[in-house]
């Protein structure tokens, strides 16, 4: 009689505690993607998606993605998680931020918008957000907006150079590039022309680009700088097809 009561007592705080035992599958998520085991984080919310599809899962899955450099991927996940979701999710916010950035990385300027519309609305647009935002804005030619979170985030805390740079990532118009490359010393207009040359861009924009950078191997004298020209006429004549020019310019550099 001892025995079976006690095998009774047993089972019975195996059924109460039991539970109480398991892993809490967040927790597990985030003590792996804060380990910086990001390759683990994937393969642990992708085992708990197969058994139930939680929003949290596809959180923790596009840091991870985003964090290995899986940005097309972790946009997918993101983009999924914030369909399924409210503000009222632990991540929401979070969430929305680095859809921000991921966003603009993937040229998806109206998702972009959408979340950092979200977070001016609550007061959570700080750091780096402005800046996605403002591109995002100019990228999508919604100038009025873009000059409001210009002169509200921005206007204080960047440059003339910053924000050409801004102006450059969001492949603003040559019109208002042209605006802020005229502010800039010619080392400055050197060095913006250098990074918007190291990313291919159309042929049309190729064109504009050129406009600005043609008067800058009149005006440099010294041997360095103009080889640095000469290069990036090289790129800019390669992007915009004119492949005669580009040869040129590429025998140039290379004396």
């Amino acid at each position: 009689m001892h025995i079976r009561t006690l095998s009774v007592c047993l089972l019975f705080s195996l059924f109460v505690f039991f539970p109480g035992c398991k892993k809490d599958p967040n927790q597990e998520l985030r003590n792996s993607f804060e380990q910086k085991d990001y390759v683990g984080t994937v393969k642990i919310a992708q085992t708990l998606l197969k058994e139930s599809v939680q929003s949290e899962y596809l959180f923790w899955e596009a840091k991870a993605n985003d964090s290995l450099g899986n940005t097309a991927v972790a946009y997918s996940e993101l983009s999924l998680y914030l369909a399924m979701t409210d503000h009222e999710n632990a991540s929401w916010r979070e969430a929305n931020e680095l859809m921000c950035k991921i966003g603009f990385q993937v040229k998806q300027y109206q998702r972009v918008i959408e979340s950092a519309g979200i977070l001016e609305q609550s007061g959570w647009l700080g750091g780096e957000l402005p800046r996605y935002y403002y591109q995002a804005l100019v990228a999508a030619k919604q100038a009025e907006k873009a000059n409001q979170v210009f002169k509200s985030y921005l206007k204080d805390s960047v440059d003339a150079y910053q924000y050409a740079l801004l102006l450059v990532n969001a492949k603003a118009s040559i019109e208002n590039l042209f605006d802020a490359f005229l502010t800039l010393s010619p080392d400055e207009q050197l060095a913006l022309l250098e990074f918007a040359a190291s990313d291919t861009v159309k042929p049309d924009y190729a064109n504009g680009l050129l406009k600005l950078a043609i008067p800058l191997e009149k005006s440099c004298t010294e041997s360095v700088g103009l080889k640095r020209v000469y290069l990036v006429l090289e790129k800019l004549y390669g992007y915009a097809d004119q492949r005669v020019l580009q040869r040129k310019y590429e025998t140039l550099a290379n004396k």
